[in-house]
């Protein structure tokens, strides 16, 4: 390396060399290739239920954000309570009429047409 004294040049002839004496490898542990991948329009569809939920859902994350400013005493059980506050959050997302009932019904659709569908492969 210091006879050559340029990096690039010394990694070049390595890796040359290497070439030479072991023309191929395997790239399997190297390469991820994943199991499934979400398509385009899928995730789409998640960025956009993301940023809806997150609109009609924000006065409700206040209200309960609120209750546990200054809480009294200890929550016996974090899970249990995280779990109720999904629940609340997924009813005020499920209650809106105007934008999410449509919405969701035409996605309960879909899902029980392709359920079928992927019952039969």
């Amino acid at each position: 390396m210091i006879a050559v004294n340029d990096n690039q040049k010394f990694w070049e002839h390595m890796l040359k060399k290497l070439e030479e004496r072991s023309p191929t490898r395997d790239y399997n542990r190297a390469i991820d290739i994943p199991e499934h991948v979400v398509p385009t329009p899928l995730e789409k569809l998640n960025d956009m239920m993301r940023i809806l939920s997150a609109r009609l859902t924000r006065g409700k994350r206040n209200e309960i954000s609120s209750k546990y400013h200054g809480y009294e005493g200890f929550i016996d059980d974090v899970d249990k309570e995280e779990k109720a506050n999904c629940e609340e959050l997924k009813s005020v997302i499920e209650k809106d009429k105007q934008v999410m009932e449509p919405l969701l019904s035409k996605i309960q659709d879909l899902v029980n047409e392709c359920g079928k569908k992927i019952d039969d492969l």
